[in-house]
């Protein structure tokens, strides 16, 4: 899992190369003066303003929470993050013997209470995408709702969520919004969040920054397995 005083002194590396100030930094994007102390002490950014700090040093979110070495924010201009997911009839034998959690249902259209299955384990058979490695820390959720079905995502599925604070935009991803949840196309706007269907039926919902909004995870791909037993 990704540790908020790693990204802290991450933060302050790149600022220091680019001869910024921290408090300077800080005061232009009007967050909080202790921000980077907060994080020091165990405080996770929320996800908007981590990609804030990102623009402004110029590197990619992915490089501030060490999943690349690479600095540059190097997306082609048409580049689509969310490519089609195959549909049920191409699901991929998995031979991995991994097992994770099912932690609850979501919502494909308006944000819905994620309700706990006592975490019950599922053991993967088959997975929507080829070349996909699953982590036992991934996650879960069954999914409610047609609004991603242009993504191959349909009402009943279960599909696997990565835990990480941080969306590209474009990219599908888990967003928990003022107690609720729901899966949707991630955008970060100057007004505040987007969360976009792969349904023309329905509409854009636009969160501002007074909503209360995390991102859980991003999404991996749809599976198949079997309960085994409760967690």
């Amino acid at each position: 899992m990704y540790k908020s005083d790693k990204i802290a002194e991450k933060i302050k590396q790149v600022a220091k190369s680019n001869q910024i100030q921290l408090k300077d930094m800080l005061s232009e994007l009007k967050l909080n003066k202790n921000t980077m102390s907060n994080m020091y002490n165990g405080s996770m950014l929320k996800a908007d303003n981590l990609a804030k700090i990102a623009d402004y040093l110029n590197c990619s979110v992915d490089y501030l929470l060490g999943r690349t070495d690479i600095m540059e924010v190097n997306h082609p201009k048409n580049q689509n993050l969310t490519e089609r997911i195959p549909h049920k009839s191409d699901m991929i034998d998995t031979d991995e013997n991994i097992q994770l959690k099912l932690v609850g249902k979501t919502a494909l259209g308006t944000p819905l209470e994620m309700v706990a299955n006592n975490c019950e384990l599922i053991r993967i058979r088959r997975i929507s995408k080829s070349n996909i490695k699953l982590y036992n820390t991934d996650i879960v959720v069954k999914i409610h709702g047609d609004s991603m079905v242009d993504a191959g995502i349909e009402d009943g599925d279960l599909a696997v969520i990565r835990p990480c604070p941080v969306a590209e935009n474009g990219q599908i991803a888990l967003v928990a919004v003022d107690g609720g949840s729901t899966l949707k196309k991630f955008y970060l706007t100057d007004g505040g969040v987007e969360l976009h269907s792969c349904n023309s039926t329905h509409k854009i919902q636009k969160y501002g920054y007074r909503n209360d909004i995390r991102i859980i995870g991003t999404f991996v791909c749809t599976c198949e397995g079997d309960i085994i037993r409760p967690y």
